[in-house]
């Protein structure tokens, strides 16, 4: 397991529930995924990844191993989960309207390779850090989970993904 330093965050960035729920679909509920289920085959994208907690100043690392995967559910909503890959529980599904969300990496992090979910119009943000050993696929991830949050349509024919092979990247097959 890797160690990761503290990274100091705005001292006005704080994420309150309440208004996450007020101005997004946004579910922190939990439900259990069958584990042989076709839902996996629906995803466009996932890669290994867990959260970080998040305290005034500072985040660090929740050692739970996760996933993050985004998916396009029966109305075309496109969504972005978070799930807990050892009980199988997803623990955030957001439904993403186009537009509000960014995927990027914290620069300011030197000792681990930690990403923010930031939404646009508020001061939230959600906190995560890559779990899969190997780090080279780790910019064309992110560039993948941004073209799919950036092109958020009703069709898949309105963005293009690029391949990228990698144990912690999934793309769907068209």
């Amino acid at each position: 397991m890797k160690s990761f330093n503290k990274i100091q965050i705005s001292s006005s960035i704080s994420i309150s529930i309440v208004f996450l729920l007020s101005h997004t679909h946004i579910s922190f509920d939990l439900f259990k995924l069958d584990s042989d289920s076709a839902d996996a085959d629906r995803h466009l994208v996932e890669f290994k990844a867990g959260r970080m907690i998040q305290g005034a100043q500072m985040v660090e690392p929740d050692n739970r191993k996760g996933l993050i995967y985004l998916y396009r559910d029966e109305a075309y909503d496109l969504h972005f989960c978070w799930m807990d890959r050892r009980r199988m529980a997803v623990e955030i599904d957001i439904i993403v309207s186009p537009g509000t969300l960014e995927f990027h990496r914290v620069e300011s992090c030197k000792t681990g390779r930690i990403y923010v979910l930031k939404f646009r119009r508020s001061p939230n943000r959600l906190f995560f850090w890559m779990q899969d050993p190997r780090f080279e696929h780790d910019a064309e991830i992110c560039a993948q989970v941004n073209e799919l949050l950036r092109s958020n349509t009703n069709s898949d024919d309105d963005y293009s993904l690029k391949s990228v092979k990698g144990a912690n990247l999934k793309q769907s097959e068209s």
